[in-house]
């Protein structure tokens, strides 16, 4: 009975459901038009009605400032944002020298432009070497002014070969204190000499004359041979104005290394350049010598030729990746980069490095072998 019952309901229930499509179908057939779109009728097509535009919705007075929504996708910056925004711009007061950073405030700045900016002591003319550009400044920056004028353009320009460089140069002359003095500049009320020596020399003497002869306070400051060619300027060997005046903006450690490992010849006349110093230049294809000298001998290492002589390297080429190699008194043959190996292979040693052999290592552990081999005598032995 119970399973009669079942089936009686799951029958009219269908029956309702069938019934309800039924109805659904006949209320779309009767909402529908008598010509369908789509139907290859010769039916004249009925007007479109205006449709509205699918433009993005205005957006909301919360959201971010357009012309700092980029700084969205940057690290560091999102929490920034809801502080001040500034136009920074970065400035520098000797050509290829370093940037500092400034407030540009409304105006906008090129590459170039010479600007009048705020200093620790009144005003200071330097050129803009990184345009504006708005984002949230890291610390507190000093303002730029405005643009310099004619005139202090004109003032600041004739400081450095003017009277007052030719006056430092005459009181550290006839004082006897040994300094070259190479520059003279004006920053705001002060005039700042640039002086260089080997020796360490007190200089307050100078300082105290400078200041009671020239209409400024007077601050000497000591720097490098390498700061004072870059301040100076020239022509380098290669014929070019010297890279740390044009570009360069920071010195970089060089080593007489780097030209021994691109094989020039050590002449001090070669490889120094106008100050003195290791030319900054030797570091620029160092990685490349580096990379390419991987896997070829070194000066002097005793290598096996691929036709089965023996001899010692050397030359090295390392950009054409040849090596010389004398193979007899006063003869000589060029090989390439996998036409030699080394005649002693690397020999393990004790904590997983290794090391080349030599004739005289393996001779040791040829002898120690034998001592080990031979057999142990006792002291009855001796007296038979």
């Amino acid at each position: 009975r119970v399973s009669d019952q079942g089936d009686q309901e799951a029958r009219s229930h269908s029956t309702r459901s069938g019934r309800s499509d039924e109805q659904h179908e006949e209320r779309q057939e009767s909402a529908s038009p008598s010509v369908r779109w789509g139907d290859d009728s010769d039916a004249e097509t009925k007007d479109i009605a205006a449709l509205p535009a699918n433009l993005p919705a205005n957006p909301a007075a919360s959201d971010w400032d357009p012309v700092s929504a980029d700084l969205l996708s940057g690290t560091g910056y999102r929490d920034d944002l809801g502080g001040r925004i500034c136009n920074v711009i970065g400035v520098r007061f000797v050509t290829a020298g370093r940037l500092y950073l400034y407030d540009g405030g409304e105006g906008s700045y090129e590459r170039g432009d010479q600007v009048v900016v705020e200093a620790e002591r009144g005003e200071r003319i330097g050129t803009v070497g990184a345009q504006s550009s708005r984002q949230p400044p890291a610390r507190s920056l000093k303002r730029v002014l405005r643009r310099a004028l004619p005139d202090e353009l004109a003032k600041a320009s004739g400081v450095s070969q003017s009277e007052h460089l030719q006056k430092a140069k005459q009181l550290a002359k006839e004082m006897g204190l040994g300094i070259k003095v190479f520059r003279a500049s004006l920053e705001g009320e002060r005039l700042a000499v640039y002086y260089s020596c080997d020796d360490k020399t007190d200089v307050r003497r100078l300082t105290r004359a400078l200041s009671d002869s020239l209409p400024y306070s007077v601050d000497l400051r000591h720097h490098g041979v390498r700061d004072e060619a870059k301040l100076v300027g020239g022509i380098g060997s290669c014929g070019l104005e010297l890279c740390c005046t044009t570009w360069l903006p920071a010195f970089v450690p060089v080593s007489i290394k780097n030209a021994k490992d691109q094989g020039l010849v050590l002449n001090p006349t070669k490889v120094s350049g106008q100050c003195g110093r290791l030319k900054c230049c030797l570091v620029y294809e160092q990685a490349q010598y580096a990379e390419m000298r991987k896997g070829l001998p070194k000066l002097g290492k005793r290598v096996i030729t691929n036709d089965g002589l023996e001899g010692r390297v050397i030359e090295v080429d390392v950009l054409h990746q040849r090596i010389r190699v004398s193979i007899g008194r006063g003869e000589s043959k060029l090989y390439g980069r996998g036409e030699v190996e080394p005649m002693f292979a690397a020999q393990p040693q004790a904590g997983g490095e290794s090391r080349k052999g030599s004739p005289r290592s393996s001779s040791h552990q040829d002898s120690q072998r034998a001592s080990e081999e031979e057999p142990t005598v006792t002291e009855d032995e001796k007296d038979d």
